[in-house]
């Protein structure tokens, strides 16, 4: 078993998330009980578009687990931090 190594990025490496956040879409579409439209509807794409009105307003932060024995991303968190100091996790 390898280590993980976290890494820390912002809005410009958005795109790095975007195949753990199709299959966490996917497992929240095909597992939730209420809003299972909104899943089928929402896109990565819109997605990002919410990151980047988000970074407009407060600081956003990406955390990502990196597996280097298979060469990929296992796992991610986004969140945002707003003037008052108020944090939230966007995304996980």
């Amino acid at each position: 078993m390898h280590p993980v190594e976290y890494r820390e990025t912002d809005i410009a490496g958005i795109e790095l998330i975007r195949p753990l956040w199709i299959q966490l879409n996917r497992h929240h579409h095909a597992n939730a009980r209420v809003f299972q439209e909104v899943y089928a509807r929402w896109t990565f794409d819109e997605c990002k578009v919410y990151f980047a009105t988000v970074t407009e307003r407060e600081l956003l932060r990406i955390d990502l687990g990196y597996d280097p024995g298979r060469e990929r991303y296992a796992g991610y968190c986004v969140s945002s931090l707003s003037e008052d100091r108020a944090g939230e996790n966007e995304s996980i």
